[in-house]
């Protein structure tokens, strides 16, 4: 039977150092992973916010209306259980202006959004979501899971613009409309020309 005695170790006043530094190096490594996957997630909504502008001004250009720029915005960002709504305090908005002549707004009406120069055959779309804004589930945009990040976050949000020339049936009957403002039936959603 081939049984060894342990030796004593020294006295070593270095020993246990790398346990007390993993102690403390893990909590900094998850804090980095959490901002990570929170920023992570931040762009890839901004990447959907994108595309949904971008397809919401090529149909603007196309000459639909507010309501089916409104459908198209929410298709794309259905994925990540964010939809524009008129609801106050929504935290979302959705700008449509066509030329000089008109400007559709839908969306929350506490968010203002600044108002370009464009040509008469322009139209661009700009659509806004607030971080603090909930999903259609009722849960934040951003979890909770990385306190410092929301508080970065906090009252900012991401914003997309997409600029498309008019087809030109609709710049000719855009040049035969009134300067007359319009309110839809809609709540939430005005015209001005």
């Amino acid at each position: 039977m081939n049984t060894r005695q342990r030796q004593p170790r020294p006295d070593d006043p270095r020993r246990g150092f790398l346990t007390l530094e993993l102690l403390y190096v893990v909590p900094v490594l998850v804090v980095v992973l959490a901002v990570t996957l929170q920023y992570g997630k931040a762009m890839v909504i901004r990447s959907s916010l994108v595309q949904a502008a971008t397809v919401a001004a090529r149909e603007a250009g196309k000459g639909a209306g507010i309501a089916d720029v409104v459908q198209a915005v929410n298709l794309v960002l259905a994925i990540h259980g964010i939809a524009v709504s008129d609801r106050p305090g929504s935290g979302t908005k959705l700008v449509v202006q066509l030329g000089q002549a008109m400007v559709q707004e839908y969306g929350d009406a506490e968010i203002s959004l600044p108002r370009t120069a464009l040509r008469d055959d322009e139209t661009l779309v700009a659509v806004w979501i607030n971080f603090d804004a909930r999903r259609s589930d009722g849960r934040k945009l951003l979890g909770d899971s990385c306190g410092a990040l929301n508080l970065a976050f906090a009252g900012r949000g991401l914003g997309a613009t997409a600029l498309v020339r008019q087809e030109r049936d609709l710049q000719a009957a855009a040049a035969s409309r009134q300067s007359l403002p319009v309110r839809h039936g809609n709540r939430g959603v005005s015209t001005t020309h």
